[in-house]
């Protein structure tokens, strides 16, 4: 049968039919299995350098999308949105986080020195005065002192506060 019966047979458009008979006899079988019409790599894609790292953070860290893009702006200097990061999770198959880490909080980086002993001490206090007109005026004080420091011989140097 020619495609322009076919055409009539099942009322397909004899291009359609042309086309899949030209791209089974150039691919085989795997010429008629669906495509889509678009690059597979898009100019806008995201770079898989990038992909890796918001994979690594997502399965070491148990981090959601919003802290990812905080991480990756902070220590990586790589700017991505928050919908960037949930589509990277979503095509990559990790988009829900384990039971038990939504409420979890990032733990802050304590001041440390490499020698033991050695701490500062900051108070904050928060003052409220009154204006000449009337309006609130918020300032805060500070004090900040050198506490102890064990010194490697056995003693212990006390400093000053001031």
């Amino acid at each position: 049968m020619r495609g322009e019966d076919l055409s009539l047979l099942w009322r397909w458009q004899s291009e359609l039919l042309y086309r899949w008979r030209t791209a089974y006899r150039q691919l085989g079988e795997a010429g008629l299995v669906n495509a889509k019409p678009i690059p597979k790599n898009p100019v806008n894609r995201t770079s898989p350098e990038i992909v890796d790292k918001v994979l690594h953070l997502r399965r070491t860290y148990h981090l959601g999308p919003i802290r990812i893009v905080w991480s990756l702006a902070r220590y990586h200097a790589i700017k991505i949105s928050e919908a960037g990061v949930s589509r990277i999770l979503r095509r990559n198959g990790v988009s829900r986080l384990p039971r038990g880490t939504r409420l979890r909080k990032i733990h802050t980086k304590r001041y440390n020195k490499q020698v033991p002993g050695h701490h500062i001490q900051m108070d904050v206090k928060f003052l409220t005065f009154d204006g000449p007109r009337g309006e609130k005026i918020r300032r805060f004080q500070y004090t900040c002192q050198r506490r102890r420091q064990i010194v490697p011989d056995g003693g212990v140097k006390v400093y000053q506060s001031g």
